[in-house]
């Protein structure tokens, strides 16, 4: 996926001497909305026709499936319908980023490292298990009491399940931290045409995932040798392929 990201998160739009096909059907193949919750009531207004939101963590996956309960996406003729009306849909994804892996621990193991059967505290068992996970001199007392309590492998997965059986267009994801930025260039050159999909990465919804988003088409076009009317489409039929199969 091509990424448009800055850590800002602050996006002007540029002043293009040309319009943009929104009514094509332009797609936000990953982004994270949730973060910033009170911009999803925006996601009404948006010219980006639909956006896959991602869960990363245990806080935010009922976010997700929140705002998919009230903006999914219903079917795959939403997704191919012409419009210039702003109607922005969401799909959801389901995952835990690794940023936030040491939340977990692996119930099913002979030595869990939050054990259930000891005599201590929730407290205590927490120490135990973040001591195990994270290298001992980032755990100082503040940050221990930050952490929630760590969540079984089993518990997400069942979750999980349960979330994908209720959004029947959801995805299952495993999320990776690697980035390949120097290299965007030749590596977008290089992925084949029918693979190809755009990201914002954003946290915030509204006019600034629209900003980045159409910035990042405009790139992957210019790359791609592509005029924009073209690369939309093209774009578009690999989402629906991605999301429809």
């Amino acid at each position: 996926m091509c990424q448009s990201h800055d850590e800002s998160g602050q996006y002007a739009r540029p002043a293009y001497s040309d319009p943009f096909p929104w009514h094509l059907g332009a797609f936000d193949a990953h982004c994270h909305p949730t973060d910033t919750i009170a911009s999803t009531a925006s996601i009404r207004h948006m010219r980006t026709r639909a956006l896959t939101i991602m869960a990363t963590r245990s806080q935010d996956q009922h976010l997700v499936s929140q705002v998919s309960n009230e903006l999914g996406v219903p079917n795959s003729e939403s997704l191919a319908k012409q419009s210039s009306t702003p109607d922005g849909l969401v799909i959801p994804a389901f995952g835990w980023h690794p940023w936030f892996s040491h939340q977990l621990y692996d119930d099913s193991a002979s030595s869990p490292t939050y054990p259930s059967d000891e005599t201590d505290g929730p407290e205590e068992r927490k120490q135990k298990h973040y001591s195990a996970v994270l290298a001992p001199s980032t755990i100082t007392p503040d940050f221990l009491a930050s952490l929630p309590t760590p969540t079984p492998i089993s518990q997400f997965i069942s979750s999980t399940r349960s979330f994908l059986q209720s959004h029947p267009s959801a995805l299952a994801v495993n999320l990776s931290t690697e980035t390949a930025s120097a290299k965007s260039i030749q590596v977008i050159r290089e992925v084949p045409d029918d693979r190809l999909l755009v990201e914002s990465d954003l946290h915030v919804a509204g006019e600034q995932m629209d900003a980045a988003l159409e910035a990042m088409y405009r790139k992957v076009c210019e790359i791609k040798g592509w005029s924009l009317e073209d690369g939309v489409v093209r774009i578009r039929k690999n989402f629906e392929a991605f999301i429809f199969g």
